[in-house]
């Protein structure tokens, strides 16, 4: 028998193929959205297109799609290239040669701002099997299309697809108004309909057999007609399961490894054949059963190897080692076991760990022998699951391991993903150290599901929100360290609960003491690291690069969301795309938490977005940003606290932050604003910002709140720049430094060691030998000046004159940037604080400058500008003296100007150093 399908029906982002009560395609599963518009009138979703069909505004409440707002896909940064939009993959994917019809009913309207040229595309985008990808316009809607109006299009599959999906987008004119001008494309519905319709036979029964206590392969007669197979299982409590296999394209595998079952369960499957416009009924059932759990002993080693190994084997040697990951399924671990996995070998499957370890005697996953790190490949074959999936498991440590999770599709999934169960208890004792992770292609959308690299889950079985208290799971003691992470999606490392909404248990449902520290990320699509529902952790010495190609909303480096006292620390954080791109997201009921020390740079959003909703306490403070102010937009603030709920009470100090905006290619067009502040809450105490000759630096933002000794410094006659506590403009001369860094910035990740955050120099983490030297290097002097009487007399205001920070904020506020120690004398504007010296402890005064072609001649002057004495200095760049002006005598306690006449490209120059001294007296 056969059910005949004439079309597929896309409804909103979903697409499902037409039958009298079938769905086609899970959602859950198969949805590829681009962050369009998420209000309720923009989600109308249909389970049962055939019996209600979206065709009328009234049924979709014209709403299903808008673009057009600055949210969607990001395609090139340097060019007008953006555009918004949603899309859906086509499952299973068209057959080659196949000839298709689509059509569309949407209208295009420009709701405010300039009347610029726009139009709206439906497209189909071909992934090839040669890694490329074709795009190919289908129908167009330009602005005249202001009413409802269906078009259609034909069109042929070639040949060499691995995967088709289905764009709804709408270009971006980021120069002809992009500020103030809105569209929005309305989208009724969509149809892809077959032009040909074939017969396809029921296949035979499968025949499923049990490898272990988790895992059941199943096969079955291939069907010659068919495209693709649907896989039907239930289990003894009716669930029921379905996935489709089409691949490889054209002549689609007749077997399916299953590692989503559970030991000591009976499982029914059946199968279905599909062509481009037919699917058969289900073939006959066939049942297999899992066997329990195999209990290990403890202190036993477990060794596996892809190439020599033998199932028959007793796996307990190097010499007689396993071959198949479902072996390690079906055993239930215990304390003081190890795992290794022979180096040079590759696997492609699940694994699911159960059993714990002890703090004394953790599990031990890792590798043996010479060579390459052991590849584990997920292969996105099961949704919601890990390559390793960790289950209720405490004390275990993975290291040494490659291991990747990408689905031809994207979906949830995980390379590394731990889950503790409702009712199974706290989970705690994880490290995964010194891992290559990469290629996890999860889904981008707006769910809580885990979508990272590596994942914790505390999850409901229930999907209640008032469920016992004691029944609520955490994860405690997390370590993710010195791992490198490349093309995960949608995040590095992200921490989820699905209790986070109990109804008498709040802050108390986090999770504890996740730290996550000297790990390299690179290219992920929304966040590197996310600490959600989290307290007391630590993200700290990680250098993140390039986030959110490919979405211009929702994008991190390192994000806290419902979570008390996190802080992030010493972390180099780059390259964050899009119209929310930011270095760092203080999210909605963020408390008490801290970024500091941090360097941050090229964001297009700034170095931090800080949202009111439920937070306070939250602390910026002595970070260097460079140049975050990259989208064509309105989000061009480098710092930027939001009253999101509208109450104007958010309570944020943000203080001795050094901002610097060089000249570039974009800057000139975007007219960067400086702070923005929508609290009255709000502290904004002893920032300095730097805008580059030609950069002009606009005040327009809301600057609610408590704003002291903030300096705004700039050069060229265009600039609007200020300071915030003193009458007049100061110019901050010395640009040098400033258009130096891009130079620098280029040679971040150039340096040996930083992609391999295993290595070190010296004994000490990479962020300590190359980072903390580049971030000396972006603190200015007070200046260099031409004549000695300028440099007497230059306002010190750019390194002293700050104001004392409020209690609320200040705590643990010791040091700054370079870890130089704060003094209650000498209280410093910007990131770096004046150098103290405690001559008790130190014992001599060290001093750095740039380097002169000749002797450099130091002078020393007072707070007064009372000359003291002069020496010549002992190196070219630095000069190191005890402080003393007799044997005997030293200089009293205080805040001293050492001026020193270097010559460079024969020009004699004076550079000034302000500094001080404590406990002078032996």
């Amino acid at each position: 028998m056969t059910r005949k399908m004439t079309h597929y029906a896309i409804a909103s982002t979903l697409i499902y193929l037409v039958t009298a009560a079938v769905l086609y395609a899970s959602p859950t599963n198969r949805i590829q959205n681009h962050d369009f518009q998420q209000g309720e009138s923009h989600w109308t979703y249909h389970t049962r297109p055939s019996t209600k069909p979206i065709n009328d505004q009234a049924a979709s409440n014209g709403k299903i799609l808008q673009v057009g707002r600055p949210v969607g896909q990001h395609v090139n940064e340097k060019e007008v290239g953006y555009f918004s939009g949603a899309c859906q993959f086509i499952d299973p994917v068209p057959s080659a040669g196949s000839d298709w019809t689509i059509s569309a009913i949407a209208k295009l309207t420009r709701h405010r701002g300039k009347n610029t040229t726009h139009a709206a595309n439906v497209s189909i985008e071909y992934h090839l099997a040669d890694g490329t990808t074709q795009l190919a316009k289908l129908l167009t809607f330009d602005q005249d299309n202001n009413t409802y109006t269906k078009k259609s299009s034909t069109f042929t599959v070639p040949g060499n697809v691995e995967q088709a999906r289905i764009w709804l987008r709408m270009p971006i004119d980021t120069k002809g108004g992009y500020n103030t001008t809105q569209w929005s494309m309305d989208v009724d519905r969509i149809t892809l309909v077959s032009n040909t319709l074939s017969d396809v036979v029921v296949p035979s029964a499968p025949s499923p057999i049990s490898l272990g206590a988790r895992t059941i392969s199943v096969n079955w007669p291939k069907v010659a007609q068919a495209t693709a197979y649907r896989l039907i299982r239930k289990d003894t409590n009716n669930i029921t399961r379905s996935v489709i296999i089409d691949a490889p394209h054209g002549n689609p595998a007749n077997n399916y490894i299953d590692y989503t079952v559970k030991p000591q369960h009976t499982y029914t499957y059946s199968v279905t054949a599909l062509t481009d416009s037919s699917e058969s009924t289900p073939s006959a059932a066939s049942t297999v059963t899992t066997p329990a759990l195999t209990p290990s002993l403890g202190h036993t080693t477990y060794y596996l190897d892809s190439s020599i190994g033998d199932d028959n084997n007793s796996g307990l040697t190097n010499e007689k080692p396993w071959k198949s990951l479902h072996k390690i399924s079906s055993i239930k671990f215990s304390p003081g076991d190890q795992i290794l996995l022979k180096r040079g070998s590759y696997w492609a499957g699940n694994i699911i760990l159960t059993g714990s370890g002890t703090s004394d005697n953790p599990i031990i996953f890792s590798a043996y022998g010479q060579g390459s790190r052991p590849i584990l490949a997920g292969k996105g074959i099961n949704n919601a699951m890990g390559t390793i999936t960790l289950m209720n498991a405490s004390h275990w440590t993975f290291s040494d391991l490659e291991v990747s999770n990408k689905g031809r599709r994207r979906g949830l999934y995980a390379a590394i993903l731990g889950v503790a169960e409702e009712g199974k208890g706290d989970q705690r004792g994880i490290i995964i150290r010194n891992n290559y992770f990469h290629d996890v292609n999860c889904v981008a959308t707006k769910t809580r599901e885990p979508r990272a690299a590596i994942a914790f889950n505390a999850k409901s079985l229930t999907g209640k929100r008032d469920i016992p208290d004691e029944h609520v799971t955490r994860f405690h003691d997390i370590l993710v360290e010195n791992n490198r992470f490349h093309r995960c999606d949608i995040q590095g490392v992200g921490l989820y609960s699905d209790f986070r909404k109990h109804p008498r248990l709040h802050h108390e449902i986090n999770h504890t003491n996740i730290v996550i520290r000297g790990n390299y990320l690179v290219d992920s699509t929304n966040d590197a690291f996310s600490f959600g529902v989290c307290s007391d952790s630590l993200a700290e010495y990680n250098i993140v690069h390039k986030i959110g190609i490919g979405r211009i909303h929702d994008n991190a480096g390192i994000t806290t969301f419902r979570s008390v006292n996190c802080t992030s620390q010493y972390n180099v954080v780059g390259d964050i795309y899009g119209f929310s791109g930011q270095a760092f997201d203080f999210d909605h009921a963020t408390i008490n938490c801290t970024v500091q020390y941090n360097l941050s740079y090229n964001n297009h959003a700034g170095i931090v977005t800080m949202l009111s909703g439920d937070s306070h306490g939250d602390i910026l403070r002595y970070n260097i940003s460079h140049n975050d102010v990259l989208f064509p937009g309105g989000n061009n603030v480098p710092i930027r606290s939001i009253d999101y709920d509208k109450t104007f009470s958010y309570t944020t100090g943000v203080y001795n932050n050094t901002i610097y905006i060089s000249k570039s290619d974009r800057i000139g067009e975007l007219n960067p604003e400086t702070l923005q502040s929508q609290s009255d809450n709000a502290l904004f105490y002893n920032n300095l910002m730097f805008y580059d000759d030609g950069v002009i630096g606009e005040t327009n933002q809301a600057r609610r709140g408590d704003f002291k000794s903030n300096s705004f410094f700039g050069a060229g006659s265009a600039n609007k720049i200020y300071d915030s506590v003193h009458d007049g403009n100061h110019v901050f001369s010395d640009l040098d430094t400033i258009r130096k860094l891009p130079k620098l910035l280029d040679n971040i990740y150039q340096t040996t060691g930083l992609t391999d955050p295993s290595q070190t120099v010296n004994g000490k983490n990479i962020y300590l030998t190359h980072i903390k030297p580049l971030l000396a290097s972006y603190t200015p002097a007070t200046g260099t000046f031409d004549t000695l009487d300028q440099a007497i007399a230059a306002d010190n205001r750019l390194t002293t004159g700050g104001t004392p920070i409020k209690p609320i904020y200040a705590r643990n506020n010791s040091k700054d940037l370079l870890g130089n120690t704060l003094h209650p004398s000498s209280i410093s504007r910007g990131a770096v604080n004046v150098p103290v010296y405690d001559l008790a402890a130190q014992k001599n005064v060290t001093i750095h400058f740039s380097q002169s072609q000749s002797q450099p001649l130091v002078r020393i002057y007072d707070q007064s500008r009372k000359f003291i004495t002069e020496f010549s200095a002992s190196d070219h760049d630095a000069f190191t003296w005890d402080a003393k002006l007799t044997k005997k005598t030293k200089l009293p306690n205080g805040t001293y100007r050492a001026i020193i006449e270097t010559v460079s490209d024969a020009k004699k120059q004076y550079q000034v150093k302000d500094f001080v001294i404590m406990n002078a007296n032996p």
